[in-house]
């Protein structure tokens, strides 16, 4: 698309002083050591494999002021895809100079206020920035329906999930894109071929994070961690009878251990103090920390590691914990579908924000067919906002430093819109 507005000496000044003022910030203010960073820095077989390696790597290079050199990596990866994701968006939707510079302005948020994306020691420093660029080429994609777009993106895609594996969101719509250029070009080879290469990259990822785990930890294992996510909402809606679901003997007397424990601690649904009956969804995400992690992690591996080493007993409980939850979850639905579903809408801030971001995917799926960049838009990123707070949901209390990837969705369609409505009218003028 031809650029209406072209950049200005005034428009590249601003943004570089954006940029240094971050940067200032960000080298300014320690490292940070969150309470999940230690796994990182050990790399404990519950992390996946990229971020634990990059650490390591700049250990080996830097000795004693590594965290300073990881910050410094950090904060240049992000002002990088900032800047990619803006250059890129200005280029397909040809967004004037004054909403890029306050649309690059939010996109660098995170790393001076309450993420503190570079200063931290989280896979956020990775996520962000990569999800950003994967987000803006997918749009590209979509746009121009050229298959040539593809390889990057899966490649991009393929360490995004050694990084977090929320992002396999992402993938079903790369399938619905390559089902849809493959129908409007013609071409359903290279759209079959495309869908194949999609699906591979789960199973690549899968098998780089075993091969990592049997190098590191001497296991052929996915990194062991999803169970306890998976069961710790059923847990908390769960009651005592639940125990009658399980024949397995093991799986019976951890529901029994591990349901007492957690109903001592007034964290189950029937269990919640009065204070929190007409408080929504509040005693749920304050119970999930003494759910998963303080319950089902820390009482739950203590049981196993009397059997077996400290790797093998955390392989142990989360085949446990992945095998029981399925059959919790189903005896329990109503309850915990209800759970999710406030959980979900609390991501969104309440559910008249859902229903706003649906009503976009909805609008932008209404004008679909006549290839819009700002209605593609508002299809592809609203949908990849409500998937991320979905898939979040289901196994984790959908806190902020989960759903923020996001964030800047409302405030670019605010300004494609805007810069449209404005264009019209000067056009009728």
């Amino acid at each position: 698309m031809q650029n209406l507005y072209p950049i200005s000496r005034g428009y590249t000044f601003v943004r570089f002083a954006l940029f240094t003022i971050v940067a200032l910030l960000v080298l300014w203010r320690p490292v940070q050591l969150q309470p999940d960073s230690i796994g990182y820095l050990e790399s404990w077989l519950n992390r996946p494999p990229v971020y634990p390696l990059l650490i390591a790597f700049f250990e080996s290079l830097f000795g004693s002021y590594y965290l300073t050199a990881l910050k410094v990596f950090q904060l240049g990866l992000g002002l990088f895809s900032i800047h990619f994701f803006t250059s890129e968006i200005r280029k397909i939707t040809s967004l004037n100079p004054l909403f890029s510079l306050v649309l690059t302005a939010i996109l660098l948020i995170p790393y001076v206020y309450n993420q503190l994306v570079a200063n931290y020691v989280l896979t956020e420093a990775l996520a962000y920035p990569l999800y950003l660029v994967v987000s803006v080429k997918a749009l590209v994609f979509l746009q121009h329906r050229n298959f040539k777009q593809l390889g990057p993106i899966l490649a991009l895609m393929l360490l995004l999930l050694l990084v977090r594996k929320q992002f396999l969101f992402v993938l079903p719509f790369l399938i619905l894109i390559l089902l849809w250029t493959g129908y409007q070009t013609k071409k359903f080879r290279k759209s079959a071929i495309g869908i194949i290469a999609v699906l591979a990259v789960p199973f690549l990822a899968t098998q780089i994070d075993c091969t990592y785990h049997k190098i590191v930890h001497g296991h052929y294992v996915a990194t062991p961690w999803n169970g306890i996510h998976l069961l710790a909402p059923a847990m908390y809606v769960a009651d005592a009878e639940d125990v009658r679901l399980y024949d397995d003997e093991v799986e019976k007397q951890f529901f029994l251990d591990m349901y007492a424990s957690i109903e001592k601690k007034e964290v189950t649904s029937s269990s919640q103090p009065a204070y929190f009956k007409d408080r929504g969804i509040e005693h749920y995400l304050n119970s999930f920390p003494a759910i998963a992690n303080a319950t089902l992690y820390k009482e739950g591996i203590v049981r196993f590691e009397n059997k077996l080493p400290g790797n093998e007993a955390l392989i142990e409980l989360n085949k446990v914990t992945t095998a029981m939850a399925p059959a919790l979850i189903m005896d329990n639905f109503k309850k915990w579908i209800t759970v999710y579903i406030k959980n979900m809408m609390h991501g969104f801030g309440s559910a008249k924000h859902f229903l706003f971001y649906a009503l976009l995917a909805c609008i932008g799926f209404y004008f679909f067919k006549k290839k819009d960049v700002v209605f593609n838009t508002m299809l592809l990123f609203s949908l990849f906002l409500i998937s991320n707070v979905a898939i979040i949901a289901t196994g984790m209390h959908a806190l902020k430093r989960f759903t923020f990837y996001n964030d800047w969705v409302l405030f670019l369609l605010f300004f494609l819109l805007i810069q449209r409505y404005f264009t019209q009218v000067k056009k009728v003028g």
